[in-house]
């Protein structure tokens, strides 16, 4: 286990940034303005089947990570994928903008140092799938699996 926590750290921090973000919106609504999770509030009916889909995927991930399965594993991690590039996007526009999601007004530069680290997350989180599905794939050959 201790293995799987190094070598996916940027998973880890993921489904703890998910969970984080879930249960926030569970307990206060003022958390769907936040840039990054403003963007993902346009694909969902309300705060708490958002805050559903972000447990859910942090669950899903923790469940590949923990439980590595070759057929599933992958299907496991690409809703968080999704849910990362979806909230880069939404700070990428922001940046461009000249704005937060909420309308407030902040030069880009400022935006770029605030909101760069949600697009360096999906950056290393698209890395890391790469990485864990070259390795997996090895490792089921040394064990007869193809």
């Amino acid at each position: 286990m201790l293995r799987t926590v190094r070598q996916y750290w940027i998973i880890w921090y993921a489904i703890s940034l998910h969970l984080s973000w879930g249960l926030t919106l569970l307990f206060d609504a003022s958390a769907m303005n936040v840039t990054a999770v403003f963007w993902l509030s346009n694909f969902f009916i309300n705060r708490f089947v958002l805050a559903a889909w972000l447990i859910g995927i942090a669950i899903a991930a923790t469940s590949s990570l923990v439980w590595p399965d070759r057929r599933r594993g992958l299907l496991e991690l690409l809703p968080q994928q999704f849910t990362l590039m979806m909230s880069a996007g939404g700070a990428i526009v922001c940046i461009w903008a000249g704005h937060f999601a909420d309308g407030v007004i902040r030069p880009s530069a400022f935006l770029l140092v605030d909101q760069i680290p949600a697009v360096l997350i999906a950056l290393m989180h698209s890395g890391a799938i790469v990485e864990i599905y070259i390795s997996r794939k090895s490792q089921w050959k040394i064990w007869g699996y193809h």
